[in-house]
Order: structure tokens, then sequence, then C-alpha cells
């Protein structure tokens, strides 16, 4: 059989001070520590003059490819293949409230003294055991979502209460996980949240440290907020049996250039208090929910940034991988399984959708109080055909001849369908990124990356 070097490599500039460079394959997230002299061999595919071994643990990462595959094919008929497959796995965002105490600069979401109601809780029940009826279901994730949802954690309890029943009179494994702004979240909450709710993870956002999270994410009265959350987080973490069941802290900073200078300052302020164990920590530059909350971040200059947040990271103990994982089930919006319930009982399969005045009706698959067992079958609802479009050259979508695809997956098909490309970061420091693993595993003693 006849091999070629995989169009979805990318290899480093040399090791400051050797004549090695790291090979990357992004099928399968594999990078190894290669003499220049093989990596020419390589990109001229002279491939028999190569030792075996390493032609032989390229091919395994999918870095060294039959002749004649079509690399791009390949990947999205697998990705379809994957988001479509019946894999007993349900998924649902309820959305319990349209409220939210905050009034972010960057949120796209109108938000309203909306919350679940009665009958729209009722027919949530019926929508599951509907769901539960069509097909067998081994594991069922509830996400909570808003607004903020514990604006009506009464809703949820219902909710709750019946998901629980439905999934153990299926034999289902029940799971949730909830993303909230953190000011009503006391310990006896995340109490209840760990224990009754089979919460996983608990997402909160601190947009650096108090001086800059406090006028980004102030109330709708501008009061300040970063105290209130943060010792919410001290006093959950200090708790003598957390993580509760495994369900941990997860802290987001979300980054654009007014806050940029305050995140080291937050990641020193997490290690002073030792919660490097304790919390998951990562950044993410402010991307456009249905506004052009985009423009206030330069995508370059975050990308040189983040590998410094990483660095510090490390530095002061955090775990973390530098090397992105592959993806190719871009999002929940491909699947045929999951469904988000807003709050007034109407159906999406996108998060970035509801309560964001841009979207109209279009976006809907379906309306609880019209019927709560008819929604658009699969192949109607919006951005299910994403991986034939990105095939396409004529798109225009950069996806198609992007070798990051892999890792990513596209990002984001409604960014792209609203004329905003959501590219990663990696795709500008993915270098950068390499060499940062290659210099943490040295540091280890250990030769090649694996």
């Amino acid at each position: 059989m006849k091999y070629k070097l995989s169009y979805y490599t990318i290899i480093t500039d040399p090791i400051p001070n050797t004549n090695v460079c790291v090979i990357f394959g992004t099928k399968t997230s594999k990078a190894y520590n290669l003499d220049q002299k093989i990596i020419a061999l390589l990109k001229e595919e002279d491939f028999d003059e190569i030792p075996l071994d390493i032609i032989n643990n390229l091919i395994i990462a999918e870095i060294i490819v039959p002749k004649d595959l079509n690399e791009l094919s390949e990947f999205c008929e697998k990705a379809k293949l994957d988001a479509t497959a019946e894999d007993g796995y349900l998924h649902v965002t309820v959305m319990s409230s349209g409220n939210c105490q905050l009034g972010c600069s960057y949120c796209g979401q109108v938000h309203s003294k909306k919350k679940l109601e009665d009958d729209t809780v009722e027919l949530i029940e019926k929508r599951l055991t509907h769901l539960f009826s069509s097909k067998p279901f081994s594991e069922f994730r509830i996400s909570w979502f808003g607004g903020e949802p514990l604006m009506a954690l009464n809703k949820m309890r219902l909710v709750n209460t019946f998901a629980k029943k439905i999934s153990k009179s299926n034999d289902a494994i029940y799971r949730s996980h909830i993303v909230t702004n953190g000011l009503s979240l006391k310990s006896n909450i995340y109490e209840e949240l760990a224990h009754e709710f089979n919460c996983t993870s608990i997402e909160i956002t601190l947009d650096g440290v108090k001086e800059f999270h406090d006028t980004r994410r102030d109330t709708k009265a501008k009061e300040p907020t970063f105290d209130l959350i943060f010792n919410n987080i001290l006093s959950i973490t200090s708790l003598k049996d957390y993580p509760i069941n495994g369900c941990y802290i997860k802290i987001r900073c979300n980054v654009d250039d007014t806050n940029k200078e305050g995140v080291i300052p937050l990641i020193e302020l997490l290690a002073e208090n030792n919660l490097q164990d304790k919390v998951i920590f990562y950044t993410a530059p402010v991307y456009s929910w249905g506004n052009d909350a985009h423009l206030t971040n330069t995508k370059e200059e975050y990308a040189i940034n983040e590998i410094d947040y990483l660095l510090k990271l490390h530095e002061v103990g955090f775990e973390i991988n530098s090397i992105p994982q592959t993806k190719d089930v871009v999002c929940s919006a491909v699947t045929p399984n999951y469904e988000l319930i807003d709050p007034n009982g109407k159906i999406f399969n996108c998060t970035e959708i509801p309560l964001v005045s841009m979207y109209g009706d279009e976006y809907l698959i379906g309306d609880l109080k019209t019927s709560f067992t008819e929604v658009k079958e699969y192949a109607e609802r919006p951005y299910t055909k994403w991986y034939d479009e990105i095939q396409d050259k004529s798109n225009g979508y950069w996806c198609t001849s992007c070798k990051i695809l892999p890792l990513c997956g596209g990002r984001c098909p409604k960014s792209w369908k609203d004329g905003i490309p959501p590219c990663p970061s990696m795709k500008l420091n993915i270098e950068d990124r390499l060499m940062l693993a290659n210099y943490l595993i040295q540091e280890d003693n250990i030769t090649q990356i694996a």
C-alpha cells in the first residue's frame, strides 16, 4: 500500500538548541519528537529511508495515511456516524428561569421574570416520559441553564424529582450539571445539588479578580458580585467531604481586551487559597451571543496570552493539558437525542438561541404547549447538515481546508451561519502549545511526547 503524510499534521520549528521538531497528528492528538532529518524525509514522503518502528508509530497515529484517502470526507463521515449513533445517551437542557441578577456587558440574552410555570413542568414530565417510551436510554443527563437557573430552584426540584423517577423506572443512570452565576450557590445548595440532583459539575464564571470582574459581571443594579461569589466557592470547597459525589466546581474566565490583565492575578488568588486540587479552571475568549461582544476581543492577542495563562496555572500547581484532544462531534446541536426546553416550553437544539432577540421561531424544533410528542425530524433541525456543508468548498467555511478540524469539529455551526468565524485560539497557538507540552514533559525527564 502506498502512503502519504496526513494533511492533518502540524510540524513545529526545531525545539530551541536542538535538531528536533514536534510532529503532531490532529486526527489522533498524538505527538512525537523527531530529528529534522526524519522530518525532511516525511515531507518528501521518502518513507523507505525512515526506520520501520517510526513508520509504524506514525501510521498508528494517522500521521502517515493511505495515499488515496480523502481525509476530509473520512473525518466528516465518521463524525456523522458518531453524532447520530444510538448510544443510549439522552441529554436535555432545562432553562428553569429566563431571569438573571447580573447585567453582564457581553451577554446577548434578554432577561425577564419568566420562569417555568407548573403546567410547563407537567409538560416536561410528559415529554421525558415520551422520550423514554420511544427508544431505550441507559444514561440521562439534565443540564440546568438560564438566565440564572437557581432563581427558579423550586421548579428545578420538581423537574429533578420526576427525572430521577423516570430514569429509575427505565434503568437509566441519571446525572446533571449546572451553569450558574454563583450568587445563590450557598453550601447547603451545593450539597443539595450534589446529593439530590446527582450533579457532577457546577460551572461558575469569574472574569478576573474583583477589580475586573465587578466592572463586567455586576448586578443589573450595578452592585459588585465578586466577593459574594468567591466566598461561596471558598465555603463549598472547605466542606470536609468536598467534592461530594465527585461534584466539582469549574471556574470559567471570559477574556477580552478589557479584563486580560486580571486573569493571572485571579489564578494567583485561587492558588493562594489552595484551590489547585479543588476546582477546574479555564479561560475562554468572549464571543458573539447574538451581539457584537466578539469585537472587544483580539483573537491573536488572546492566543498569545493563553500560553501565559497555561504557564501560570502550571507554575502555581494546577494540572494542565496543553495538547488539545480530538473532537469530531462539534456540539449537541448535531445529535438527535438532545433538546433544550426554555422557560416558555419551547424546544431548541442549541443553547445560544433562546432568550436572544435576533433569533426567531425558525430555530424552534418543537413547542411543548403545542405537542409534547412532536418535534422536527432530525434532518429538518438547524445545524444537522453541518458535516455535509463543510465538505462543500462553495460554502466558504474555513474548516474545509483547516488542519485542526479534527480538534474542534468546526467549533460552532451557529457562529458560521451568523457570519462570525468561531475558530478556536489553538489555531493560532498550536505550535506554542506543543512546545509547552514538550517543556513540561522534559521537566518529568521524558524524552518523547506520546
